[in-house]
Parts: structure tokens; sequence; C-alpha cells
């Protein structure tokens, strides 16, 4: 199975993360026959974009989340 990596900056990015997931679940939904690697990148964001990635992203996506850069 081929593997696609995404890199995702996330700074104060709270009001874009429910777009950013539905578009992100499509893509991934389309595309049964390949693994997804997510990759969170967050620089102190002041908003509430960690607990949105953690709590509703993170546990939600079919993909095997390697590293979640704070």
């Amino acid at each position: 199975m081929k593997k696609i990596s995404i890199i995702i900056p996330a700074y104060n990015e709270q009001e874009s993360l429910p777009m950013l997931y539905e578009r992100l679940t499509k893509l991934m939904n389309s595309m049964e026959n390949y693994q997804f690697e997510i990759l969170f990148v967050n620089d102190g964001s002041k908003d509430k974009t960690i607990e949105i990635i953690k709590k509703e992203i993170l546990n939600s996506f079919r993909c095997d989340v390697e590293k979640f850069i704070l």
C-alpha cells in the first residue's frame, strides 16, 4: 500500500480546522488504497488549535499519526 504524507502548519487555525477536517476526510475516503500520515506542526497557537487537533481530528482520521509536533 502506498503512503501519502501530509504536513499541515497550524498556527491559530481553530476557525479553519473544521473545513480542513471535512476536506481531508473526503480525500482519504476517496483513496482507500492509500495509507496516510498527517503531521500537524503548531508553533505556539494562542487559540484552541491544539485542543481541536488532539480531541476531534486525530481521533477521527483513518491514518497513522506518527508525530505530533507542538
